[in-house]
């Protein structure tokens, strides 16, 4: 949520857009939510949760690294669609993650903590960005969020044999429900 906080003002005066093309923008970035919803399941199938977790988060990293490096609007247009294309991805990941690990008794508690514990990273994502935009300007930020992307990357990579392990697990019970 980072750069979310100060978006429009990033487009109009850093990238010059007028406010009708800044929807334009927006417009064409939700194609990268169309896309990742398209993919999402594809790559679970062929990489697994954890690699499929491990790449969403590297799209996203690189996505915000490569804004913080250019004010090219078609360049910026693409990696923000690349952006919600990482963001839908993950977020269909996590949910199913969680949704598998979680025991019914328990899935309303974990759901609702899931989802303040995110609302709580948004504002405070939120206001970081605002105060970092306005200390440094508007590109810094995007390679914050980029690197902090790129931790959470490495973070999953280092844990991928629990992930391994955990779908192998999740396997035999698969094909008993399938």
């Amino acid at each position: 949520m980072i750069p979310f906080s100060y978006l429009a003002l990033y487009a109009t005066q850093e990238l010059g857009l007028s406010p009708a093309e800044y929807g334009f923008l927006l417009s064409f970035s939700a194609l990268g939510g169309l896309l990742g919803a398209f993919v999402a399941t594809r790559l679970r199938r062929r990489l697994g949760y954890g690699w499929t977790i491990v790449a969403a988060l590297s799209v996203g990293s690189m996505s915000f690294i490569t804004i913080s490096l250019t004010k090219n609007v078609v360049v910026v247009a693409i990696a923000l669609a690349a952006y919600i294309a990482h963001a839908v991805v993950w977020n269909i990941m996590a949910a199913s993650v969680r949704q598998k690990i979680t025991p019914a008794a328990m899935m309303g508690r974990v759901g609702s903590m899931s989802r303040l514990l995110s609302l709580i990273g948004l504002g405070v994502g939120a206001a970081l960005g605002g105060l970092l935009a306005s200390g440094v300007g508007f590109l810094i930020p995007f390679a914050v969020a980029g690197g902090l992307f790129a931790v959470a990357a490495v973070m999953c990579a280092v844990q991928i044999r629990m992930f391994r392990a955990w779908e192998a697990e999740q396997a035999p019970v698969a094909a008993e429900a399938g």
